[in-house]
C-alpha cells in the first residue's frame, strides 16, 4: 500500500486488507512523507502484519512503488493503494490459483470475456496478440493483478517517466512469463478527482501519448513475442488509431495538442497511409461464445 495525503480513504483501505479470511500476509505501506494525517492513522494500527515505513522526503508515485516492492518478503504481492479496497475473501480467492499457475509470473482478474473460459494460462505471445492485434486482456488497474514478487524484484520496473505502470509493468512481465486470467471478483478500485490515473482517462490524447510510448517500446525490446510480420501488423494498428486520434484534436481545434503529440511521436512516412486500413483488433478470431479459449 503505497499513500501521499490519503487521510480521507486510507483507513478504510487499511481495514479491509486486515479483515481477511487469508491470514498469511504482510501490509506493506510506504507513506510518500504525507502532509495531512495519512502517517498518524497508519501509525495508530498495532496489527502485527503491518510494516510501516515513511519516507524522510516526498520521491513519487513510482519510486515509492519500487521502495514498496524492494520490501516485500511475501512470494506474491498485489498493490491496495490508500484509497481501495480488496473484499474480505479477495486473498483467499487469488491464491487459490497460485498452486496450478505456479509459472505464471501475474494472476490477473478480468471482467467476463465472452472467449474465454476462466482460468485460462496465457503465454507470452498470447498476451502480445490481445494486446496489439486484439481487444486488450490486461488487468485495468493495479489493484486487478497479483504478482510474483520475485518476477518484479529481478527488475525493480518502474522508471520516472512511466504514467502508466500498471500498464507498463503488465507488458513488461508477459514478454517474458506465462500469465493467468481470472474472474474479477477480489478487489474495488476507487475513481478519485485529483488522481493521476483519472486525469489521464479524462484526456484522450494524453492517454494516447502514453500508452503510445509504452507500447512502441515494448515492441523494440529484443524479447518482444512477435514476429517481424506480426510487429509490422501491431504498428499499423497503434499508428492508425493515432492517427485517429490526431484528426479528432484537431477537429476540435485543440491544434497546440496536436501539434505536441506530432513533435513527440512523428509518425513514419510508411505508416501515414494506415489510417486508410481497416485495423484488426479480431484476436482471438478463431474462437466465440459457443467455441471459448480454455485450459
Amino acid at each position: 500500500m503505497v499513500s501521499y495525503n490519503s487521510e480521507r480513504f486510507i483507513g478504510e483501505a487499511i481495514m479491509s486488507a486486515l479483515n481477511q479470511t487469508y491470514f498469511d500476509f504482510e501490509l506493506i505501506i510506504v507513506d510518500d512523507n504525507s502532509k495531512d494525517n495519512t502517517w498518524q492513522i497508519i501509525d495508530s494500527y498495532t496489527d502485527g502484519r503491518i510494516k510501516r515505513y515513511r519516507n524522510e522526503v516526498n520521491i513519487g508515485e513510482y519510486a515509492n512503488r519500487n521502495k514498496a516492492i524492494s520490501l516485500a518478503r511475501g512470494e506474491y504481492l498485489i498493490f491496495i493503494d490508500a484509497d481501495d479496497v480488496v473484499y474480505s475473501n479477495g486473498l483467499e480467492f487469488m491464491m487459490q490459483f497460485v498452486a496450478n499457475y505456479s509459472d505464471c509470473a501475474m494472476i490477473i482478474a478480468r471482467p467476463w470475456h465472452e472467449k474465454i473460459i476462466y482460468p485460462k494460462r496465457i503465454t507470452p505471445h498470447q498476451f502480445y496478440s490481445f494486446e496489439y492485434l486484439g481487444r486488450g486482456i490486461c488487468g485495468i488497474n493495479f489493484t486487478k493483478v497479483l504478482f510474483k514478487t520475485s518476477a518484479l524484484q529481478k527488475d525493480i520496473p518502474f522508471t520516472f517517466n512511466v504514467k502508466l505502470g500498471d500498464y507498463y509493468i503488465q507488458l513488461k512481465l508477459a514478454r517474458n512469463y506465462n500469465s493467468v486470467i481470472i474472474p474479477d471478483a477480489a478487489t474495488w478500485w476507487r475513481r478519485n478527482n485529483g488522481q493521476a490515473s483519472e486525469k489521464l482517462l479524462k484526456d484522450a490524447a494524453l492517454y494516447t501519448m502514453h500508452c503510445l510510448w509504452i507500447q512502441l517500446e515494448m515492441l523494440k525490446h529484443e524479447k518482444c513475442p512477435f514476429t517481424q510480420i506480426e510487429i509490422e501488423a501491431a504498428l499499423t494498428n497503434l499508428y492508425s488509431g493515432f492517427l485517429r486520434i490526431l484528426i479528432k484534436q484537431m477537429m476540435r481545434l485543440r491544434i497546440s495538442v496536436a501539434w505536441k503529440l506530432i513533435m513527440q511521436y512523428p509518425v513514419p512516412v510508411k505508416y501515414w497511409f494506415s489510417i486508410l486500413k481497416k485495423v484488426k483488433r479480431n484476436y482471438p478470431e478463431n474462437y466465440s461464445g459457443s467455441n471459448p479459449m480454455h485450459d
